[in-house]
């Protein structure tokens, strides 16, 4: 128990010595234990993919001040890997490769932005990242949102096939959309309306939307 304590206690010397605060550097140590401090040393990008709360600037502050090129593969590959994930929190599945260097170049401050291309070539190799298409216009996933699309994708074709649209007389289908209108006290826009009247023609649907958009009032009607 002392070798381990003594242990920890450097690791935490270490870690707040290049800038790390205390909470991160105890998130650091329940993440990897007896090992945080090497895995820091080894690759301190790896504290964004897998210490939850750590995110990319600490890392990449922590990286420069432990002596890492500007330009090192492994500070642009979790560039590219931030860059997608903010697009992510925006709604963005993917971003063109041309928006991808520039964007990675600003965040990281180089001054050639072609220093990202080969990098996206090479994470892609590795599975982190999924390139689709060619040239500028190419499409950059992370590997993780490129899985999910597809799968969403393949259930909707699997849920899809073999079924028809029902043939709905339209003045039976406006009737029953005033009806439900009426017994929820609610007046529906035109989109909402063709949603609704989409939705009891078709076996499958699909419906979305950001906050306040009207899902939730579609499905209750």
């Amino acid at each position: 128990a002392w070798v381990e304590r003594t242990a920890e206690r450097q690791a935490r010397i270490w870690l707040q010595g290049h800038g790390l605060g205390p909470a991160m550097t105890e998130r650091n140590h329940r993440a990897w234990g007896p090992e945080a401090l090497a895995r820091v040393q080894r690759e301190p990008y790896e504290l964004v993919r897998e210490v939850r709360g750590i995110g990319f600037r600490t890392a990449d502050g922590l990286a420069l001040r432990m002596g890492w090129p500007p330009e090192a593969p492994e500070r642009v590959r979790a560039g590219i890997e931030h860059a997608l994930a903010i697009a992510a929190d925006r709604g963005d599945c993917y971003v063109p490769r041309l928006r991808v260097m520039d964007v990675v170049a600003k965040l990281l401050k180089l001054e050639d932005p072609s220093i990202v291309a080969p990098v996206i070539g090479s994470s892609a190799a590795a599975g982190k990242i999924v390139v689709e298409g060619d040239g500028e216009e190419a499409r950059i996933y992370s590997a993780w949102l490129h899985g999910a699309e597809r799968r969403v994708a393949l259930r909707l074709a699997e849920l899809a096939a073999g079924y028809e649209e029902d043939d709905e007389a339209p003045d039976r289908l406006d009737g029953v959309v005033r009806q439900a209108e009426h017994d929820l006290r609610l007046a529906l826009g035109d989109l909402q309306r063709e949603a609704v009247a989409g939705a009891l023609r078709q076996h499958l649907m699909v419906v979305t939307g950001g906050p306040g958009t009207g899902k939730t009032t579609l499905v209750n009607v």
